[in-house]
C-alpha cells in the first residue's frame, strides 16, 4: 500500500485556480451536469459514479466507526443521515471543491461545538482523510485516482487548523473574556 497516512503532504500536484472549469461550455449548471467531457466530473466518474460512492462512503463509516478517536464525535447521531451527508459532501467535493472561506462558515455553523467542546482539529481532519484513501484502496483503485482526491482533499485541511486555534484560544481565556 502506498504511503496513504502521507498522501495529503506528498501530492505532487496542487489544485490550480486557471483549471476551474466554466460550466456555461457545457451545461451551464455545475450540480446537474452530466457531460462526460466536463473535467470537474471526470473524478466522480472514474470512481464510478453516486453509485460507486455510496459503497465508498459505506466502507468509510465503518472505518470511521470503528476509529477509537473518531467514534465519540459520532455518538448519538444517526448513521443514515450522516452516511447521506458524507455522500452528499464527496461528491460536491469531487465535482466541485468548495473553497476555505465556505468550508469554514459551514464548518463554524453545524460543528463548531464539536471543536469547541469535544476537541475537534487538524489531526481529525487527518484521520478521517486517510480512512478516505484506505476505502479507495480497498476498492481498487490505483496511484492517480488517489493522487487527485488527496490534492482535492488538501486545501480542505485549513478551515480545520484555523476553527481548532479558534476555539483553544477561546477555552483558554475562559467564558467571560
Amino acid at each position: 500500500m502506498m504511503g496513504i497516512r502521507n498522501s495529503l503532504g506528498l501530492s505532487t500536484r496542487e489544485v490550480d485556480s486557471s483549471s476551474k472549469h466554466d460550466h456555461s461550455t457545457c451545461c451551464n449548471d455545475v450540480h446537474t451536469c452530466t457531460t462526460r467531457q466536463c473535467p470537474t466530473h471526470k473524478l466522480l466518474d472514474r470512481l464510478g459514479g453516486m453509485m460507486a460512492l455510496q459503497s465508498i462512503v459505506q466502507d468509510f463509516g465503518s472505518r470511521i466507526s470503528n476509529d477509537v478517536d473518531l467514534a465519540p464525535f459520532f455518538q448519538g447521531v444517526d448513521y443514515k443521515l450522516v452516511s447521506s451527508h458524507q455522500k452528499m459532501f464527496f461528491a460536491m467535493a469531487l465535482t466541485n471543491a468548495p473553497d476555505n472561506e465556505a468550508m469554514e462558515t459551514t464548518l463554524r455553523r453545524h460543528h463548531q461545538h464539536l471543536f469547541a467542546q469535544q476537541g475537534l482539529n487538524e489531526h481529525h481532519f487527518d484521520l478521517v482523510a486517510n480512512h478516505l484513501m484506505e476505502s479507495l484502496v480497498a476498492r481498487g483503485f490505483q496511484s492517480d485516482i488517489l493522487e487527485e482526491v488527496a490534492t482535492i482533499m488538501k486545501p480542505m485541511r485549513q478551515p480545520f487548523l484555523v476553527l481548532s486555534r479558534e476555539a483553544t484560544l477561546s477555552n483558554s481565556l475562559g467564558p467571560n473574556e
